[in-house]
């Protein structure tokens, strides 16, 4: 992670300043830690995680050079991105593969809430950040549906769509340290 999210995008920023190329760097809404709100951009992170504080330091990298260079380097903190070609051990992924065998995955509390992001959009934030004209040339925009889902409506939407009449099994997988739910 220190590898990718922090050293990468520090050569990144050098060879794009170089060259006089625009930065957008790929944050994340992990970097706000547990909350039980929708934070804004201005908000103070609190990283939980080691994931989360390698994001961190990646989008004040982005803010540094701006603040120092002039330099054009966006942070798009993205909430949690679904569709194609996703990670299979990931919750979509995981949830569609078992409910076309007409089975639930394990599952974690019923509370805990996303807000999920589709793939083209994440795509689509991507390319308007490139070509947007930002006062602030470090600018931290999150990129959100602002709908909070909880797992227990997408495993009542999945057993509808894919008729599964088995009962969900709440609390069969451990919950990860960065989950928040719905309060």
């Amino acid at each position: 992670m220190l590898a990718v999210n922090v050293r990468a995008i520090e050569a990144l920023l050098d060879g794009a300043r170089e060259v006089g190329a625009r930065v957008v760097n790929a944050g994340s809404s992990s970097e706000y830690g547990q909350q039980d709100h929708a934070p804004s951009e201005s908000e103070r992170v609190e990283p939980n995680s080691l994931y989360a504080i390698t994001k961190v330091a990646a989008t004040q990298l982005c803010r540094l050079a701006a603040a120092t260079y002039g330099q054009c380097a966006i942070t798009l903190r993205f909430y949690s991105i679904y569709g194609p070609w996703e990670e299979p051990g990931r919750l979509m992924p995981t949830l569609v593969q078992r409910a076309l065998t007409g089975h639930l995955p394990p599952l974690v509390d019923p509370d805990i809430a996303r807000d999920f992001v589709w793939v083209q959009d994440a795509c689509e934030a991507f390319l308007a950040a490139a070509g947007a004209d930002l006062q602030d040339p470090g600018a931290v925009l999150n990129v959100a549906s602002g709908t909070q889902t909880t797992l227990r409506t997408l495993v009542d939407l999945a057993r509808g769509m894919f008729k599964i009449e088995a009962e969900p099994a709440w609390g069969t997988m451990p919950q990860r340290s960065w989950v928040t739910a719905i309060r």
